[in-house]
């Protein structure tokens, strides 16, 4: 087992009044003896945090771009920041073991060591970390569905799109895929508004208003690899050819532990989803426990023992999408004022889940019928 006392933590990003305090009470709460680094930015009020780090890290802000910016609403591109931060934080990491976490992330334990070990196999030739790198199941992602906001564009396949909100490693692989430089702005997040480059296919314009190259995920990740691996060549976001969505998801199970708060104890009290991904409709989205053991069995270890429900999951998209539905109007009920609004989406939500039930059970009833006839090949075989 993995002890405190070899774990260098960078707590990075700005200070946030409540959270941050929190996430390093946490931290010590729960890894009482590890190294803590809190990397922020010069002119930073950290009085209240005496004794709660190690270290403390003033950088100089990098800057910073806009995801977008309208009359009504701006939101910031804090890549360059969030690299900066983590990079400096790095530095000043003494220990065997370091983990990267954002100032606004809570521990409620350190049940993610326990996750460490848990898939060795590997393919050596998508493999770049000496061991595996353990991350968070929200929002690593391998597509995009639009269900929720009802545009039901088709299903966007995603590249290398790796959760940034924490990740737990041998320190030598974490200084290795932050080793990457800072994007180029404004040209980075005002990509898809170039002259050129309108026309390709942007995933992020569909969810918001968006015109950026890669999300802050994707580009540690492609920036990472592409660095270690000539055949990772990644224009874009919307850069997505059979080829490399079949590259991109044997480098991210070869290289990732993907775990739900339900496994790693960790959670952002901004994102609701991050502790219930589940009672989302993009959780079938995700490198969710399922999707883990799926990829894990495809790309790493063939011998690895899926149940049925497991596979299930993961290969029946139409009862992929009678629960997205499900979900949906269950997020319309709790939504919806109207009296009559709200019984016609409970009637709906009845019906969904009587046909993912209906679904369910056929598929059990057809799988159990095609285990006894090989049980009973076998048998007579035997005779």
């Amino acid at each position: 087992m993995i002890e405190s006392e070899d774990i260098s933590i960078v707590v990075q990003g700005a200070i946030n009044e409540t959270e941050t305090i929190k996430c390093l009470k946490n931290i010590r709460k729960y890894l009482p003896n590890a190294e803590v680094i809190l990397s922020t930015w010069e002119g930073s009020d950290v009085k209240d945090l005496n004794g709660l780090y190690d270290i403390l890290v003033l950088n100089k802000d990098p800057g910073f771009g806009y995801y977008y910016k309208t009359e009504t609403k701006v939101k910031l591109n804090n890549l360059n920041r969030q690299l900066y931060s983590t990079q400096e934080g790095l530095k000043r990491a003494t220990k065997k073991y370091a983990m990267k976490v954002r100032s606004d992330i809570i521990l409620t334990n350190a049940n993610f060591l326990k996750y460490f070990d848990l898939y060795p196999k590997r393919d050596k030739k998508y493999s770049l970390f000496k061991h595996k790198i353990l991350t968070s199941t929200v929002f690593s992602r391998f597509v995009f569905n639009d269900y929720l906001n009802g545009n039901r564009f088709p299903e966007i396949k995603i590249n290398f799109h790796v959760s940034d909100w924490w990740f737990f490693g041998l320190k030598e692989d974490l200084n290795l895929y932050f080793n990457i430089p800072l994007a180029v702005e404004p040209d980075f997040s005002n990509y898809y508004r170039q002259e050129e480059n309108k026309e390709k296919l942007n995933p992020y314009l569909y969810l918001e208003e968006s015109y950026i190259q890669f999300s802050p995920e994707q580009y540690f990740a492609i920036k990472c690899f592409e660095k270690h691996f000539n055949n990772v060549k990644i224009l874009h976001a919307g850069d997505v050819s059979d080829e490399n969505f079949e590259l991109s998801r044997k480098f991210l199970i070869n290289n990732f532990i993907f775990t739900e708060y339900e496994q790693s104890g960790i959670y952002a009290k901004k994102y609701l989803i991050s502790k219930f991904a589940w009672l989302s409709s993009t959780y079938f989205d995700l490198y969710n426990r399922f999707r883990q053991n799926y990829e894990y069995k495809r790309y790493c270890d063939s011998n690895y023992k899926l149940v049925f429900f497991n596979n299930y999951i993961c290969t029946n998209k139409r009862f992929n999408e009678n629960i997205r539905y499900l979900y949906i109007h269950i997020h319309r009920i709790c939504r919806e004022k109207n009296c009559l609004s709200k019984f016609r989406e409970f009637s709906f939500s009845i019906i969904f889940l009587l046909i993912c039930l209906k679904e369910f059970v056929n598929n059990i009833i057809s799988f159990s019928i095609i285990n006894l006839k090989q049980k009973k090949e076998v048998d007579n075989e035997i005779h």
